[in-house]
């Protein structure tokens, strides 16, 4: 039943594409890049089609296109104008030296797992809701890649102000990784309860923006 939807709202935003050429280079197996299209309002180069059309026979691909059509629906229910303005915002950061769709797949593309598809999910409309900017979803999508989910869900024991039974105790290579990704900083060195951890500005956006609604 997804599958048949998303061929159908792929097929429906080929109209979006002006180039009818580039539009027919958008094989059944990839239709998921017309709902791209729909979103941005600009194209990936036409070698990125190529080249994932090429390997889409492969697993990868086939993990790529569960991510995509997972996102897609995502947020669907955002505004088409609000999808716009996400985008050029995301075109407004020059340093990054590519277009915004280009951006966004790369991101998508990186996530290494399906999980983490609805902590990107959240953190685009944390950004459309103007709850955090273009460079902090950036900022923060990039710090996704480096922790595992069963990590990330976590983090919340490392704020301090909540009533967790033992807030920002050590643990080990669970404490490790989420201070290796830039999530929590040391905040008691030593004295009776040993060295305690707490989020940072960083670590609280990702709990608040990404996990909020997954938990």
């Amino acid at each position: 039943m997804e599958e048949d939807s998303l061929e159908l709202l792929g097929n429906n935003l080929k109209a979006h594409i002006a180039d009818n050429d580039l539009a027919n280079k958008i094989s059944t197996g990839i239709d998921v890049f017309g709902v791209i299209v729909d979103l941005a309002i600009q194209l990936p180069v036409i070698d990125t089609f190529k080249k994932l059309s090429d390997s889409f026979n492969n697993y990868n691909a086939l993990r790529l296109h569960k991510k995509l059509t997972k996102f897609l629906f995502g947020i669907s229910d955002i505004p088409p104008l609000d999808r716009q303005r996400f985008m050029e915002e995301l075109d407004s950061l020059h340093e990054l030296k590519e277009k915004s769709g280009e951006v966004l797949i790369d991101i998508i593309v990186r996530t290494n797992h399906l999980g983490k598809i609805d902590f990107i999910i959240n953190l685009f409309k944390a950004q459309v809701a103007g709850k955090i900017d273009i460079s902090e979803f950036i900022r923060l999508s990039v710090v996704l890649e480096k922790v595992s989910v069963s990590d990330l869900y976590q983090l919340k024991n490392y704020d301090l102000n909540t009533q967790s039974s033992k807030p920002g105790i050590y643990e080990g290579s669970l404490t490790d990784a989420l201070y290796s990704a830039g999530l929590v900083d040391i905040s008691v060195i030593g004295g009776n309860t040993g060295t305690l951890f707490n989020l940072n500005n960083l670590g609280r956006q990702m709990l608040l923006h990404a996990l909020s609604e997954s938990q």
